[in-house]
C-alpha cells in the first residue's frame, strides 16, 4: 500500500478559456482531488513545497515575459519537480521575434521537461502529462 498519489499543480495568472480548457483535460486524466490550480503565483509556491517532488507534476501556463522572470526568481522552489512551461502563443509576443526567443531561452533555466505554446489545440501537453502520470504511478506502486 502507498501513501502518497500522483499531483498535478498547475499555474495561471489568469483564468481564460485556454487555462479552463487545459484544466478540463487533465480532470480527463486524473482525479479531481488529485488536481490543484492556483492564480496567485505565492499560494502555487505554498502548496508546492509541501508537495513530495517524486509524485508532482508542475504545469505553468507564463502570461509574459515578466512572470516569467518572477517564476525565476523563485527556480530553487521549482528544480526536484517535474515541470511543463505553456508559453504565449507566438502572435502573443512582441512584433520582434528576438523576444519569443530571449522568453523560451530563459525558460530554460528552470529545466521544463516540456515547453509548449499556448494554442486551440494542447494535445501535444496531454500526450506528455500522460505519459508522465504513467512513470510515476509505476514508480510510485512499484513494490521496494
Amino acid at each position: 500500500m502507498y501513501h502518497e498519489i500522483l499531483k498535478i499543480i498547475m499555474y495561471s495568472s489568469i483564468k481564460d478559456e485556454h487555462s479552463v480548457s487545459i484544466e478540463n483535460g487533465i480532470l480527463r486524466l486524473i482525479h479531481e482531488n488529485q488536481f490543484h490550480c492556483h492564480h496567485i503565483i505565492d499560494s502555487f509556491f505554498n502548496e508546492l513545497i509541501k508537495q513530495p517532488s517524486y509524485c508532482v507534476i508542475v504545469l505553468m501556463l507564463i502570461r509574459d515575459h515578466k512572470e516569467l522572470r518572477k517564476i525565476i526568481n523563485e527556480k530553487k522552489k521549482l528544480l526536484d519537480y517535474q515541470l511543463i512551461l505553456i508559453y504565449p502563443p507566438p502572435s502573443g509576443f512582441s512584433k520582434n521575434n528576438d523576444h519569443s526567443e530571449v522568453m523560451i531561452q530563459e525558460g530554460f533555466k528552470l529545466y521544463p521537461r516540456y515547453a509548449s505554446y499556448l494554442k486551440d489545440d494542447v494535445t501535444d501537453v496531454f500526450l506528455v502529462l500522460k505519459k508522465m502520470k504513467v512513470r510515476i504511478e509505476n514508480r510510485i506502486l512499484k513494490p521496494k
